[in-house]
């Protein structure tokens, strides 16, 4: 299998898994010996747009069968926040530096558990040549690339607003990406997904962590499952029987833009903060970093200041309500388009999902282009202009 390799984030290598079973530092922390030391203060960034902001931080008895509970569909105008609300930039500036130490275990863990797949940190110059070596090294296995973040400082002050939160503890027991990575499959049948579910269940049955709830993003069509619920309801009621509690639980959890994805949010890594582990196909990884830019754009919540032009863009979506509502439409359909297509070879030039002949949406917002815009802008920012 041939992959495009010019269109994930990039993100440096973290210490393999035969490199930790050799080190003794490594092996400690993977086992979680070394829980009373202070974390260390080292500067990484999120996922895609998250990643540019960097330059803001200065380094300073068991139930028989898991329930599937249905939940309402997020909605974008639930996550508006009141900025006046933000927290202290020094106080999610220690949140974000007190995570790295249970960052670098959670690498350790997915390094250990996807053996040859190397877990690809954010904040490595060097990023873009391993990626793609990354990405043609693992052309035939069922796991791309996994790729790991911290959730950046003016990202946590965001999601502290939104939740009226206002302490360290608070952001710890209630922010569960605090810390992440993203494990991209590489096809579109779900036996990759069940792949990571093993490999996962493995690392549960070691003791490398525990797993509190699994949120699965998905849509009506069953094509685009990653797995089948009946899959995720063992991965659960193995988590329970493995670890003996019954508090873990899965459900599903549509989102009204029809992202794809599963969400594993773990127990306690190290220090009280909580990783969320996605799993997510490889075009719908590609998509969804333009899609949060646009989302940002049309809910009203912040960009980067070089994505001011694409926010202009989105001024109509947001003062009307048909014109969101078909622009999420829109959206929902490009995830799933995202989601069945067929793997493709290096040079093909893939397209976006454009605009349905049904929808009322101004041309100028077809995906197509505004990557083209988004692209301009990056080349730009990129060159100093």
């Amino acid at each position: 299998m041939k992959i495009n390799s010019s269109f994930l984030n990039i993100f440096p290598k973290t210490i393999s898994a035969t490199e930790a079973k050799n080190n003794n530092f490594a092996t400690n922390l993977l086992n979680g010996n070394f829980s009373n030391l202070a974390p260390l203060p080292f500067d990484t960034v999120s996922f895609g747009e998250a990643r540019k902001r960097g330059n803001i931080a200065k380094k300073q008895p068991m139930p028989a069968a898991a329930p599937v509970r249905k939940v309402k569909k997020s909605s974008s105008s639930d996550k508006r926040i009141n900025h006046a609300e933000r927290t202290s930039l020094n106080l999610t500036q220690r949140i974000y530096n007190e995570s790295e130490f249970a960052f670098n275990k959670l690498k350790l863990i997915l390094s250990d558990a996807f053996p040859g797949v190397t877990v690809i940190d954010a904040d490595n110059e060097k990023a873009k040549d391993m990626m793609t070596r990354e990405l043609l090294d693992n052309k035939d296995k069922p796991v791309v690339l996994i790729t790991a973040r911290r959730k950046h400082p003016a990202s946590i002050s965001e999601k502290m607003a939104q939740a009226h939160l206002r302490s360290k503890k608070g952001a710890k027991e209630r922010i569960n990406d605090l810390i992440g990575a993203r494990i991209i499959v590489s096809g579109t049948s779900t036996q990759e997904g069940e792949y990571v579910l093993d490999k996962l269940t493995e690392a549960v049955k070691k003791g490398r962590f525990k797993v509190a709830h699994v949120k699965n993003h998905l849509q009506e069509d069953n094509r685009l499952n990653y797995v089948g619920r009946k899959r995720l309801n063992k991965f659960v009621d193995d988590n329970r029987r493995i670890n003996g509690i019954s508090s873990c639980k899965y459900t599903d959890e549509p989102r009204d833009s029809g992202y794809l994805a599963i969400h594993i949010i773990t127990d306690d890594i190290e220090d009280g903060y909580n990783a969320e582990i996605q799993i997510m196909g490889l075009d719908v990884e590609r998509f969804k970093e333009l899609e949060d830019i646009c989302y940002k754009c049309h809910a009203k919540k912040g960009v980067l200041k070089k994505y001011r032009p694409l926010e202009e863009m989105f001024k109509p979506v947001q003062d009307n309500p048909q014109l969101q509502k078909d622009f999420i439409e829109y959206t929902k359909r490009a995830y799933a388009f995202e989601r069945l297509k067929p793997v493709h070879g290096e040079k093909e030039k893939m397209e976006y999902l454009s605009i349905p002949s049904d929808l009322n949406i101004p041309p100028e917002l077809d995906f197509n282009n505004l990557a083209r815009v988004k692209a301009s802008i990056d080349r730009n920012a990129n060159s100093g202009v």
